[in-house]
């Protein structure tokens, strides 16, 4: 035992879990394919008292997806959401706007800091790096990394951006964001009925380097219907997007990009996620043999990819290209944001080590089929760093994992045996359930 407490691994890292102390200490079935369980682990600083889903992905009847209210935009408990959407289980998501204090005048949006996707649908993009709240990020991670599960059910870590282009009579400009509560600066942002009816003030405030700066005063709002622009502010309003309707906000040089419309002007608007540079490009050594079986094999074959995309035409050659990778990493049907504390059942360098807090969490095991779910007690756990949390996934079976919000969003329910409704089998460090954006539910 080293004089700090802590344990020497494998090559020499010091470990901040005590080795060989993880105990589970109660737990249920949940329903078929999804567990519950309780565990202890000791660390340094005390003991850790934790909750654990465990859910079985290649259980037919087992699903994961995002939990949010039916009403866009509302905060709720997660027990509230997970009962409004039949969820069996479920724990709380990405960390959220929550505090405008900064910015007087300008209320909260309760809106998330990273990307979601729900049921296929791609509800929103990430904030700048420098707009979001929760810890720093470590080395090597973005505010665009996300934890989801594909059509196929299998769950993986990978990091969407927001793509497309707002065409005008004037001219064309990149979308910069979707249905986000802060907005790059000079950028163009799409709102749908998806972001629900928050002001979109809070969208041109603080810049890329400081979330308490001011707000801007170079600004824009177009509102679009069927093609066509019908409204045009000066500044950012709030309330619901209608169905089959988009506002656009600018700022700074977004905003002049916008200046010379009016009502009756053809508007051509193109947004989605779109995976970035997480994933390799598929291998030259793959041989796409079925999308939707999602098979991909390498070698054993007279034909591999480079083979096959040699003298095509470029165009054509992409597309190929783009099936193979869509064959490996199938779209994502749900993804919430967090950012990755352990890669390949490591952790990853540059955690911090200092600061304890009650977190969250949420990872998965070999090949992507077992999703972890887990939460700290609030009641009578001390709280851990974020190195510890790495080692504390990794040891309950996860490779990969990501950190979601902690503190007092920290909650994890499940229906208890014989309810028809889910129970908080934690306890929230506020005393009770908060209200946040977001939860990640599992269904069977």
């Amino acid at each position: 035992m080293l004089a700090t407490g802590l344990l020497l691994a494998a090559g020499g890292t010091a470990r901040a879990i005590d080795d060989d102390s993880l105990r589970y200490t109660d737990g249920f079935q949940v329903a078929p394919g999804v567990r519950y369980r309780e565990f202890t682990v000791h660390a340094v600083q005390g003991d850790v008292h934790g909750h654990l889903l465990v859910a079985d992905l290649t259980d037919r009847a087992v699903s994961a997806d995002l939990l949010r209210s039916r009403r866009p935009g509302e905060p709720l408990t997660v027990s509230s959401m997970a009962d409004e959407r039949g969820a069996v289980a479920g724990i709380n998501g990405d960390f959220f706007d929550v505090d405008e204090s900064q910015h007087p005048g300008v209320a909260a949006t309760d809106s998330a800091v990273g990307p979601a996707i729900s049921a296929g649908v791609q509800l929103k993009a990430a904030v700048p790096r420098r707009q979001r709240f929760g810890p720093a990020l470590p080395p090597g991670t973005s505010v665009d990394d996300v934890l989801g599960v594909d059509r196929y059910g299998v769950a993986r870590i990978d990091r969407l951006t927001v793509t497309g282009r707002v065409g005008t009579p004037y001219g064309s400009v990149p979308v910069a964001g979707l249905n986000q509560y802060a907005l790059p600066e000079n950028g163009v942002g799409v709102y749908t009925p998806q972001w629900g009816s928050a002001s979109r003030l809070r969208a041109v405030c603080g810049s890329d380097h400081r979330r308490a700066a001011s707000c801007s005063t170079a600004t824009r709002e177009v509102t679009v219907r069927g093609g066509r622009v019908t409204a045009v502010r000066a500044t950012p309003g709030g309330g619901p997007v209608a169905p089959g309707t988009l506002v656009l906000v600018g700022r700074e040089a977004g905003a002049r990009a916008l200046a010379g419309l009016r009502p009756g002007d053809r508007v051509r608007v193109t947004d989605a996620l779109s995976e970035a540079d997480e994933q390799p490009p598929a291998p030259d050594d793959l041989v796409p043999v079925g999308y939707e079986t999602r098979t991909a094999v390498r070698a054993a074959s007279p034909t591999p990819l480079s083979d096959t995309l040699r003298g095509l035409d470029d165009e054509v050659a992409a597309d190929l290209r783009r099936q193979a990778q869509e064959a490996l990493f199938p779209p994502l049907r749900f993804a919430v944001g967090g950012f990755p504390v352990l890669r390949h059942g490591q952790a990853l360098d540059g955690l911090d080590e200092q600061d304890d807090a009650l977190r969250a969490s949420a990872g998965y095991g070999p090949g992507g089929h077992r999703l972890y779910l887990m939460a700290l007690d609030g009641g009578d756990s001390c709280g851990v760093t974020l190195r510890q949390l790495a080692e504390i996934m990794s040891d309950l079976g996860a490779v990969d994992a990501v950190n979601v919000d902690g503190g007092g969003s920290a909650t994890l329910v499940a229906r208890e045996p014989g309810d028809d409704r889910v129970s908080v089998l934690n306890h929230p460090s506020d005393g009770s359930e908060r209200q946040v954006a977001y939860g990640i539910g599992l269904f069977g």
